[in-house]
């Protein structure tokens, strides 16, 4: 049922879709930034919900397999070959909260490696307008869950710098679906049934918003 980016023929027909319909705007968006920011940039997965999207999961960065040099898909998409978008898309299912009302985007939209744990603040902020520009073009957008710290930071500096995009949009809070995330650290430190059970909970409040 998940990570069907293994599979050639899925990526194609995703590639060969990446324009189509409810997708175009949010793509074309992506070649736009690239070109303006000269960083690779992965795509938004035509099976997510684009411009009809009333939910907007804001994450970390793209991981290594959303990228085509890493062996990628090119996409952010829960079908990666790796176990956060399993985890992400395993939990939307759970929720009954279907694809077409999602779209997901990154607090820093381009790939930083391995070496580099979390974005910077420099590029946390240097991201904020590429998040403006996206939301700019979701009209049906009710409901954005942080997943993760460092999505918090840049929806708090988002807020901030874009007080009349933000301010009526319906904020909740959950942990970034990766191991990591979902087990926390330090006083945060919690076991992974716990931080599935607060994803979990994040999802289940956004889909009784949009209902």
């Amino acid at each position: 049922m998940y990570r069907k980016m293994r599979n050639n023929d899925y990526r194609l027909h995703q590639w060969n879709n990446r324009y189509s319909g409810h997708i175009e705007l949010v793509n074309q968006l992506v070649d736009k930034l690239r070109l303006e920011l000269a960083e690779d940039i992965p795509y938004v997965a035509p099976s997510y919900g684009g411009t009809k999207a009333k939910i907007l999961l804001l994450l970390q960065d793209p991981g290594p397999k959303t990228n085509l040099t890493q062996n990628g898909s090119g996409f952010i998409s829960t079908q990666n070959d790796d176990p956060t978008a399993e985890v992400l898309g395993t939990l939307l299912d759970k929720a009954q909260i279907a694809l077409d009302d999602v779209i997901a985007w990154n607090a820093c939209i381009h790939y930083i490696g391995s070496d580099q744990k979390k974005p910077s603040a420099k590029q946390l902020q240097h991201n904020l307008n590429p998040l403006a520009q996206l939301i700019e073009l979701l009209p049906k957008l009710q409901v954005v869950i942080l997943m993760g710290r460092v999505a918090e930071d840049s929806w708090s500096r988002f807020s901030g710098t874009y007080p009349h995009l933000a301010s009526e949009i319906c904020i909740f809070e959950c942990p970034h679906p990766s191991k990591r995330g979902l087990m926390g650290s330090g006083p945060n430190r919690r076991s992974r049934q716990e931080g599935l059970a607060l994803v979990m909970k994040a999802l289940e409040n956004a889909k009784a918003r949009i209902c």
